[in-house]
């Protein structure tokens, strides 16, 4: 984290935090970047558990079909041919819109649609657009061919790549939190569902979209090993199981 970037009531919650942190059974975090981020700003407790995120497959769903996408797309006021990049994210500078936006920029010929909280007040290219918050994130994921995630700091899990595995859309995201972790590590032969790039690197962002844009099907295929990717580790069955577990050892030992 960049705390300058944020109020110093979030720093004293931190450094509080901190300081009862070896009171409680066991602290839990959505992620293993969490863990390490928080050992290293004084969290001491010895039981430190990951529970990783669960996405609601029954919600997030791939797309029935391309002329499904393409009427996706329209709804959103694009033609059903445009290649489309969609971000879900609050505006925040740990999101790094502004890495995202000279992406844009770089690729007159994608349109990129931005989502969530501030974005609606972003200015961009031509072809970016911020939709602002929006309760039908599982319709517009529908009209994704990918998910862009740009972020420069302070991601844990991240939602939002979940849940584009959740619905078969490829992603190409920068190396923070456990995005790697998500997308590319090799768990049980499981193959890849995305492209990890370094933080803040323009170059290495628009090298790895205008590669998918080139070589669509390259792009179903990472779409198709992320949605097994989330029905193998990240449903909301194995989400509870793995509370269920740290319950179980908590009350009864």
């Amino acid at each position: 984290m960049d705390f300058s970037a944020y109020s110093m009531k979030l720093r004293a919650a931190v450094r509080l935090g901190a300081l009862l942190s070896a009171s409680p059974d066991a602290i839990v975090a959505n992620s293993h970047a969490g863990v390490v981020a928080h050992r290293a700003i004084g969290y001491g407790n010895p039981t430190f558990e990951v529970v990783e995120n669960g996405f609601d497959l029954a919600r997030f769903t791939p797309v029935a079909s391309f002329e499904a996408r393409a009427e996706a797309k329209r709804r959103l006021g694009l033609s059903g041919d445009d290649f489309t990049c969609v971000t879900v994210a609050r505006a925040d500078p740990m999101k790094d819109y502004a890495t995202l936006i000279a992406l844009a920029a770089r690729l007159p010929h994608i349109r990129f649609v931005a989502v969530g909280a501030g974005t609606e007040a972003l200015e961009g290219p031509s072809n970016f657009f911020g939709l602002g918050r929006r309760r039908d994130v599982p319709d517009i994921l529908h009209a994704a061919d990918l998910l862009v995630s740009a972020s420069r700091y302070g991601e844990g899990m991240p939602n939002a790549i979940g849940e584009a595995m959740a619905s078969a859309v490829p992603v190409v995201a920068t190396d923070c939190g456990d995005s790697r972790r998500m997308l590319v590590d090799a768990f049980d032969g499981a193959a890849p569902a995305g492209v990890v790039t370094p933080i803040g690197d323009v170059e290495s962002l628009r090298a790895a979209v205008q590669s998918l844009w080139a070589d669509p099907e390259r792009g179903r295929a990472l779409g198709r090993a992320g949605r097994s990717r989330a029905e193998s580790r990240y449903s909301v069955r194995a989400n509870v199981e793995a509370w269920g577990r740290i319950y179980q050892r908590v009350m009864w030992g």
